[in-house]
């Protein structure tokens, strides 16, 4: 059976995104996994060193739980504070994960010349959400992770996530393609000999989209090859953007989402709303015995500390432009290690790259825990 689940897996050590183009692959992967293993996804949102999905996966061994990490606000047997399962050993849902992050370590372990190995913690969190309500503010927390960590104003402003692809017109974003529910298409035969929708001749929709204005769209598929590992499957009718990544429009249930919010007035209610005890309430209407979501769930192994301070940035009515892990380790892997005549961090042993942290922190006022990360100390 086929559940709403939220899945997060982290590298709190290492930085798994060293720059845009790498937020892009992991995407690309991330459709391919989903489109091979029948898993639906909802929403993402991708942080410097930890992934959310709110995806639709079955969990044929629901009740059974593999070994995990214990953190502050875990029980040893698997469970949180609340009750959720953590750590969920599905079927479905495991091969999903182990291969998306088995692919993504891959190209990442060739890009960066790292030595092979695992990336990130060996386990995954998964929680199953249950409910119209509990959905709302599981998705909401999801596309909101950019805000709590403090690496933007607004949930808005944070760019690698899908809460941009969300009621595209209706919210006036004119730069994105969106899914036209009155799009006409023309179509042709793939490679099956099946008609499927195409682009159209004036080259403003495809597979049911809408581009904006000189949107040009990679649809070749020999073209879309060469952004893709080898013997990758995907459909024909999915297309890519100029920069050559999966449109989340083919590959995610944004429509879906969306009909979850219902309008896109109470879209952005949600993403601007403050975490209140009447949030909280709002999803005991659901009436399922769960109990309700909150962003401890959505940030299960972070300290108590980590929530308020993920809350205060919710609340806080201004706004410092920090620095995000990956526009600092794009300092570093642009400006600095040319100085070392390597390509990588990853070339260079403990004491180089601790001269660094100390320019990090010293020129750039860096804080000590992020530059670690970035240059995995």
């Amino acid at each position: 059976m086929k559940q709403m689940i939220h899945c997060c897996f982290t590298s709190h050590e290492e930085v798994m995104f060293r720059s845009p183009d790498d937020v892009g692959t992991f995407l690309n992967i991330l459709a391919l996994c989903s489109w091979k293993y029948g898993v639906d996804i909802f929403a993402d949102t991708e942080m410097s060193n930890h992934v959310h999905l709110l995806l639709f996966s079955s969990d044929k061994k629901e009740n059974r739980l593999s070994f995990g990490i214990a953190g502050k606000t875990v029980h040893k047997n698997g469970f949180n504070t609340q009750g959720g399962i953590l750590y969920s050993d599905s079927s479905q849902l495991s091969e999903f994960v182990s291969s998306l992050r088995r692919r993504y370590t891959w190209f990442f372990v060739k890009k960066y010349h790292r030595n092979e190995g695992r990336m990130g913690q060996k386990y995954y969190f998964s929680l199953v959400i249950e409910g119209n309500y509990h959905m709302i503010s599981a998705c909401s927390y999801v596309l909101r992770n950019g805000l709590h960590h403090g690496v933007s104003g607004t949930a808005f402003m944070y760019p690698y996530s899908s809460i941009n692809d969300m009621f595209v017109p209706e919210l006036g974003k004119t730069d994105r393609p969106y899914q036209g529910s009155n799009s006409l298409t023309e179509f042709r035969r793939n490679r099956s000999g099946h008609w499927i929708k195409s682009t159209s001749l004036n080259n403003k929709t495809a597979h049911g989209l809408v581009f904006p204005f000189g949107y040009s769209p990679i649809t070749d598929l020999s073209d879309m090859k060469q952004y893709l590992p080898r013997y990758s499957e995907w459909p024909d009718e999915w297309v890519m953007s100029p920069s050559g990544v999966f449109l989340r429009p083919c590959f995610e249930q944004l429509r879906q989402t969306e009909l979850l919010f219902v309008s896109p007035g109470a879209f952005e209610y949600n993403m601007f709303r403050k975490t209140d005890e009447k949030w909280i309430q709002e999803q005991d209407q659901d009436r399922n015995g769960r109990p309700s979501v909150q962003i401890s769930d959505i940030e299960p192994l972070h300290s108590d500390d980590d929530i308020k301070d993920y809350l205060y940035n919710e609340r806080s009515s201004t706004f410092k432009n920090t620095r995000s892990d990956i526009d600092l380790c794009g300092i570093i892997d642009r400006c600095i290690l040319p100085e070392f005549k390597v390509q990588s961090i990853y070339q260079l042993n403990p004491e180089k790259r601790w001269s660094i942290h100390l320019i990090l922190t010293n020129d750039f006022h860096v804080q000590d825990m992020q530059a670690r990360r970035c240059l995995f100390l």
